[in-house]
């Protein structure tokens, strides 16, 4: 299923690159990402407990993430996870490996614009303080 949902997202949105005045940021779509948390710290474990609630497992992320920006507050941004209505920007798995608790993101087809995937990875690298970033095209092997 990962392998299908890399398909769909690893090509850019050329509508929204036609829009957008900066160069796009190449980087930012290697997709999926998954980062390793350092040590299972109260944010991980409060994170892992969550998504296991909502039925994540290591093989099978159906834990939505819905990241609310606005843009015309001073407002801190938030991150929910939960049921989105209208689809979910962004999907999370959870799994267990030699290294520790792997948090595995997976682009929605319609993909997430440059604030939104900022915000995501901002929120998921603070949650595990110290994190590495899997290889760009996949899990590691193991």
């Amino acid at each position: 299923m990962a392998l299908i949902l890399v398909g769909c997202t690893a090509s850019p949105n050329l509508h929204q690159l036609e829009l957008d005045a900066s160069p796009p940021n190449l980087e930012s779509l290697a997709l999926p990402r998954t980062y390793f948390s350092g040590a299972s710290t109260p944010a991980v474990l409060r994170l892992k407990a969550r998504l296991e609630s909502l039925g994540a497992t290591q093989d099978q992320p159906p834990a939505a993430l819905e990241i609310h920006i606005e843009a015309r507050s001073n407002a801190p941004q938030t991150l929910s996870v939960g049921a989105a209505q209208t689809g979910p920007p962004a999907w999370i798995g959870i799994r267990e490996t030699d290294e520790g608790l792997a948090f595995r993101v997976l682009y929605a087809p319609n993909g997430l614009d440059d604030a939104e995937r900022a915000t995501l990875e901002q929120v998921l690298l603070e949650l595990m303080q110290e994190t590495t970033a899997g290889p760009p095209n996949g899990d590691p092997a193991g």
